[in-house]
């Protein structure tokens, strides 16, 4: 017998088959898989039955009861469920789905007040990133300068335009400053949105479209002989120097820059365990290294010797280029950096010469040309190899243009950085003999630096 249509006046007078102890179930003709139950007590809800998309075995799922559901919502509500199966999708699962995706937002909207910048910060980044890099300041003061004024917020709420106006204030410091916190950001948001993205609710990247123009060109500078002599002359001055200071200890470890062609932090921030003076040797562990890599070198005996003159005067010292009021390395070098450019500007226009600026990393670049040009007499031989080059220098081979040497090739190339050393002491000691040949005719010339003592005596 066909189902009869429903109305409302059916409904409300339905009533359960007499003696039934289990729900009578009352089709409605006009919506497919929609039933009024009728309880044995009298009470009524609404039934949608079906068969699964996937197994086609009966399945069924309530709305709710009479009256809370009208007539017309019954059939708007399996109307919904009857166009799902249509589909192939499974009603029930789909409501479950659905009712796990909303459980999901009342978390996240919970969850978001929490997420802030701050909570990001502690959490993940200073930890995961920050702290594990060698030289963090830069970053820690972008945070507390910058950043720190919108900590409190939820990640959500941070946008472009706030992160534009934070930018604006760095570019008011310094084109530069502005450049690199641009840089900054942009890794911070694009590590949140990547790294991060199963723990953290925010998934736009505001810093994405963050513009800032780059300050920081490809530098090409080396020395020649000359600048070379001029370079040693001033360095030794200051290293030499009778009252102890800032300056003093920068030029100490510049003598070990030059040297050795090490990087500015790896000198700087060396201590005294790193050498062996009777071997003469400097091991620089990987934890102090730009790559990570360790580095093994045998010191020429000029800078044994001064080393250990250095090591009598403070033997209880942990640091060997340590600040002037207390033991930690040196960490502050613009100030020496531009003294003793000046000083080697002076000795320059002395001879009638100008000499462009330089800096600690430019002997780096200036060994390397050095030894690009030195060969075995008679031949193209170079006398120092690109191999040894790169070993002394510790610095990390490009696997595009050296094929399988970098994977393959383990040689720890000791005795060839000595011989190196050796061979680059000899090009400074002929730099220097050169500046003192042209000290001989140009006479001393007074240091520019004087100790604030000396700026007050000549003011009085």
């Amino acid at each position: 017998m066909a189902a009869k249509n429903l109305t409302d006046t059916a409904v409300k007078s339905a009533k359960p088959t007499p003696g039934a102890k289990a729900a009578t179930a009352i089709k409605d003709g006009m919506t497919p898989g929609l039933y009024l139950m009728v309880q044995p007590t009298g009470s009524k809800s609404w039934v949608y039955q079906y068969r699964r998309p996937s197994d086609q075995k009966q399945a069924k799922m309530s709305l709710g009861s009479y009256p809370a559901f009208s007539l017309s919502d019954a059939r708007a509500w399996a109307g919904e469920q009857e166009a799902l199966r249509g589909r192939g999708i499974d009603p029930k699962l789909e409501k479950v789905r659905l009712e796990d995706e909303a459980k999901a937002v009342e978390e996240a909207k919970a969850a978001n007040d929490t997420q802030t910048l701050q909570w990001f910060w502690d959490t993940y980044y200073l930890p995961d990133h920050i702290e594990r890099l060698k030289q963090p300041e830069a970053e820690k003061l972008y945070w507390s300068r910058y950043l720190s004024q919108i900590a409190h917020l939820p990640l959500t709420q941070i946008d472009h335009r706030l992160l534009d106006g934070l930018l604006d204030q760095a570019k008011a410091r310094s084109p530069h400053q502005g450049y690199k916190f641009a840089s900054f950001m942009k890794t911070l948001w694009n590590r949140m949105c990547s790294e991060y993205r199963y723990k953290v609710l925010n998934q736009e990247d505001a810093a994405r479209y963050l513009v800032a123009a780059n300050t920081i060109k490809t530098v090409e500078r080396h020395l020649d002989e000359r600048e070379l002599g001029y370079v040693i002359a001033v360095i030794d001055r200051y290293a030499m120097a009778n009252h102890p200071s800032n300056h003093q200890t920068f030029a100490l470890g510049l003598r070990l820059i030059l040297a050795t062609g090490c990087r500015l932090e790896e000198a700087m921030g060396a201590s005294w365990d790193q050498f062996d003076l009777e071997e003469g040797s400097w091991t620089q562990p990987g934890a102090s290294t730009k790559n990570g890599r360790p580095n093994y070198l045998l010191l020429q005996e000029p800078i044994v010797a001064w080393l250990k003159a250095m090591r009598a005067s403070a033997p209880d010292a942990q640091y060997v280029f340590r600040q002037a009021k207390q033991d930690k390395p040196l960490n502050a070098f613009s100030k020496s950096t531009k003294l003793l450019f000046r000083e080697t500007e002076q000795l320059a226009k002395a001879d009638g010469v100008e000499i462009a600026g330089w800096s600690a990393h430019d002997f780096r670049r200036t060994i390397t040309t050095t030894f690009q040009r030195l060969h075995h007499p008679g031949t193209i031989n170079r006398v120092v190899t690109d191999e040894v080059t790169e070993a002394l220098l510790n610095h990390v081979e490009r696997s595009t243009t050296i094929g399988s040497r970098k994977n393959y090739n383990k040689h720890q190339y000791m005795h060839e950085k000595a011989y190196a050393l050796r061979v680059w002491q000899e090009v400074l000691d002929q730099a220097k003999a050169a500046e003192d040949a042209r000290a001989a005719v140009r006479g001393s010339l007074d240091p520019i630096s004087r100790t604030s003592k000396q700026r007050k005596k000549a003011k009085a």
